[in-house]
């Protein structure tokens, strides 16, 4: 029996959407061939697939939750394309709420959902909520989501969806999130080509952008063409497929604002990613009166979608980045800074303590008075306390670091992503716990052995704020004065 479009469209639903496999079970006619009709109809359903799902509307949506593991497992993983990134809540926390703030109002009529199905099956029921007539309107409510859940419903336009986690046999692990609007079309569509590449060294306009959020918009330029202009609190403009290439060094901007000091917030691949530099905006007078602005950029490189998020009031004409050049290589460090020429590390004697206080931040790393295995390292402000003093503990060509408070040492955790957050362990020789001490001018900067990422203080001047570990930026984040 011939299957429609249509058909095959609900049986898609009903398996693929179900956590199982699509069979067709088309045979083959008396020629040994499937017949035409059947061969088209799969090719209609192949384009419907296509055009529904090729478009994830909630992928530059602003998302946020009740709770969050830590920043590894951002809500904001949840639309990154990126299946090996997921969102995950803390331990004992198996019913979070997570609310995606979209782009403006979309109108969609499925959702799908998918599980880090290695880490098991664990929702046992959830709910997807709309926010439209002012209200919260419950769309969905089901049990189980496995590898692939998809859900239909009537079409609805809104300007927020939450996810409601009801029910876990842990804490949810949570990979992608999707809203889409079905097609009818059943022509198989045409690729889209890729962004081209943008050099972050070429001077870029800034009404060039890709996409944006909010009120944002062009208007004519006192310095002559576009400016970006209208813009609220936490507006933000995107920027595909930028190069930064070894890594920069610094963010140049012509920039103007007729209000208080505002700022533009520079940020990688999402509007709540990676904050790699901020800018402060003067206040020229007037919204067509624009001076030159520069800050520090750290942890840039390769290529990325950029963003950047803005203050209120700030006007932005064209902006560019700086390559880090300045650099002395050695035959094990990416060439970003100059690292004293000795491999030799400085080791203070094992009698007496230490404090690590980061040049970037001004915090201090922290034990946090927490004797777990495992516990997260973090900074804090100059407290005095014990729990800030550290002793560096020769080991071979390489040092350990443990705490005065807890006895537990800084530990890579065999964390190998940007990001990472950098734990402590009791004395487990391993080379987790064992650190390079390289020397950059009167400062220090510790990489781990196993991981080769270095300890990070991620520019972030937050009390308990975590102590992370990253590649090798050349910034002022990455370096530790010894006191």
């Amino acid at each position: 029996m011939v299957k429609s479009v249509d058909t095959l469209w609900n049986y898609y639903f009903n398996s693929v959407g179900r956590n199982t496999v699509m069979l067709l079970n088309i045979p083959p006619d008396s020629r040994g061939l499937m017949n035409s009709t059947d061969v088209n109809n799969v090719l209609g359903m192949y384009g419907r697939i296509k055009n529904t799902f090729s478009k994830n509307l909630a992928a530059d949506s602003t998302v946020t939750a009740t709770d969050t593991r830590d920043s590894e497992f951002s809500p904001q993983n949840l639309v990154d394309k990126d299946e090996d990134t997921y969102y995950a809540s803390s331990d004992g926390v198996k019913t979070p709420t997570i609310e995606f703030k979209l782009n403006g109002e979309k109108t969609f009529d499925c959702v799908m959902l998918q599980e880090v199905i290695k880490l098991g099956q664990r929702v046992t029921g959830w709910s997807v909520d709309a926010y439209y007539n002012n209200k919260w309107n419950t769309l969905v409510t089901k049990q189980s989501i496995g590898y692939k859940w998809i859900e239909r419903f009537n079409s609805v336009t809104a300007s927020a969806v939450r996810l409601r986690i009801t029910g876990a046999k842990a804490c949810p692990a949570i990979h992608t999130f999707g809203l889409y609007l079905q097609s009818n079309s059943s022509t198989i569509p045409t690729p889209t080509p890729p962004s081209p590449v943008i050099s972050a060294y070429s001077q870029i306009e800034a009404e060039k952008y890709n996409s944006k959020f909010g009120t944002v918009k062009a208007e004519t330029c006192s310095e002559g063409g576009q400016n970006l202009g209208n813009v609220s609190t936490g507006d933000y403009v995107v920027y595909n497929n930028v190069d930064f290439g070894g890594g920069a060094a610094s963010f140049q901007a012509r920039v103007s604002s007729k209000v208080a000091t505002g700022k533009i917030y520079v940020r990688l691949d999402t509007p709540t990613g990676t904050q790699v530099g901020t800018l402060t905006v003067p206040n020229t007078g007037d919204s067509q009166t624009f001076s030159t602005a520069t800050c520090p950029i750290s942890r840039a490189s390769g290529k990325h979608d950029l963003y950047l998020v803005f203050d209120e009031g700030v006007n932005l004409n064209w902006f560019k980045f700086t390559a880090s050049s300045d650099v002395t290589a050695t035959s094990t460090l990416t060439p970003t800074v100059t690292v004293a020429p000795t491999a030799t590390p400085t080791i203070t004697p094992e009698s007496s303590y230490v404090r690590f206080r980061n040049v970037a931040t001004d915090l201090y790393i922290d034990g946090m008075g927490s004797t777990s295995n495992g516990s997260d390292a973090c900074q804090w402000g100059d407290s005095n306390s014990n729990n800030q003093q550290w002793k560096l503990i020769k080991s071979g060509d390489y040092v350990m670091i443990q705490n005065s408070a807890t006895g537990l040492y800084l530990d890579g955790m065999g964390r190998t992503s940007n990001g990472s957050i950098c734990g402590q362990w009791s004395n487990s020789g391993s080379d987790n716990q064992q650190w390079t001490q390289e020397t950059v001018g009167s400062n220090v900067r510790f990489k781990n052995r196993a991981t080769g990422l270095y300890l990070d203080g991620m520019g972030s001047s937050s009390n308990g704020s975590n102590l992370c570990q990253w590649s090798n930026s050349g910034s002022t984040n990455q370096q530790w004065q010894i006191q």
